[in-house]
């Protein structure tokens, strides 16, 4: 191919790549001229370009915005209720002297969850109270000397749940749960049952304690049995109970005299009686971990009350003089036998059984779950 220009001359290759060198660097610089003078044109100049250019169409108009729906007002709250505090037990009315209340919890204390069991929680009342001493010159005089007390069963029964409420709310205030025979139902452990007296129509056990004796009925909450506390099997039975639970089983029985008994200071060793109160009570206690342990007041007890009511002498129940200068004459021994019948006010004992009561719960409590 050969190239020629106008006037038929022939041009090379690079000639013509130079001629389409300089077309191109004539347009770019046409193109940088325009645009510079596009910037530094008048502003009137501007503006009849704006006007010769094609008006832009109006936009249309926007919809109102709908009216927002006022808030719906919250419906008015009431206020939180404040906390309530738990109404604690009173404070025990009755102090028992130091050293009258024995423990024994090494098995038990501190080894299983702050859960008490109370199922089995019982009272007895002496029906009997007799004191027999022997003393004088060779030890050949025998004093002797019984009380027997009226029975309320009603006031009774109204005492013992008085008390197994106290000890609930106690274990409660130290942070425990509590559980009695009736939230329990029918899971209840099952030791030994005392037998019912045919004539009082309750459960009687007979307390042999040397120179005391004392015959109790016995009243449990509903739905619990009376124990019989010298049932070999007992501590097995309160083991099934506990079995897959965690806790201790605290099993409580609170005992009661009305005429008092006692052994006289006298050289003689004579016996004596009153028209106070007496108590006695004691704890056993069964840790689902298979630990026991005891709280209980000292074996002789304690006169808690000075005068619940009025005791008398049962005519014909006493040894006459007559019959100890016989027995003297024969070498024998002198006797004072004195059998006396107590007529309760129970008013008084009834508030004197609850104080004493709580201040044992107190210490149980105080004692153990702390």
């Amino acid at each position: 191919l050969r190239l020629t220009n106008p006037q038929g001359d022939y041009m090379s290759a690079f000639h013509v790549m130079g001629i389409a060198a300089a077309v191109l660097a004539a347009g770019l610089a046409s193109k940088a001229g325009a645009q510079t003078a596009e910037a530094d044109a008048p502003p009137a100049e501007m503006a009849e370009a704006a006007e010769q250019a094609e008006p832009a169409e109006p936009a249309e108009p926007a919809e109102p915005a709908e009216p927002a729906e006022p808030a719906e007002m919250a419906e008015p709250t009431e206020p939180a209720a404040s906390p309530v505090t738990a109404t604690l037990p009173p404070a025990p009315a009755v102090e028992f002297p130091a050293k009258f209340i024995e423990d024994d919890l090494k098995r038990v204390h501190g080894k299983d969850a702050p859960i008490a069991y109370l199922p089995l929680t019982q009272l007895r009342w002496a029906v009997r109270n007799k004191v027999s001493a022997t003393g004088g010159a060779f030890r050949k005089h025998r004093s002797t000397k019984e009380v027997l007390a009226d029975l309320d069963q009603e006031v009774l029964a109204r005492v013992l749940i008085v008390l197994q409420d106290d000890l609930e709310a106690r274990f409660e205030a130290a942070q425990w749960q509590a559980l009695t025979a009736d939230e329990l139902g029918g899971d209840l452990p099952q030791p030994k049952a005392l037998k019912v007296n045919a004539d009082l129509g309750l459960p009687v056990f007979k307390h042999d304690g040397g120179g005391y004796d004392q015959d109790y009925v016995v009243l449990a909450v509903p739905g619990a049995q009376a124990v019989d506390p010298k049932g070999i099997g007992n501590g097995m039975a309160y083991m099934r109970f506990m079995k897959g639970k965690q806790g201790t089983n605290v099993s409580v029985t609170y005992s009661f005299a009305a005429g008092t008994v006692g052994e006289t200071n006298s050289r003689m060793l004579g016996t004596e009686v009153g028209e106070g109160l007496w108590f006695s009570a004691r704890a056993d206690l069964w840790s689902s971990k298979g630990g026991w342990g005891t709280i209980n007041t000292q074996p002789e007890g304690l006169v808690v009350a000075e005068t619940v009511g009025t005791i008398s002498e049962i005519d014909g129940s006493g040894v006459g003089r007559a019959t100890n200068v016989i027995r003297f004459m024969g070498g024998m021994g002198t006797v004072d036998r004195t059998g006396y019948q107590m007529s309760t006010d129970w008013e008084t004992a009834e508030a004197a059984m609850i104080a004493a009561g709580r201040a044992f719960n107190a210490e149980v409590v105080a004692r153990y779950a702390h």
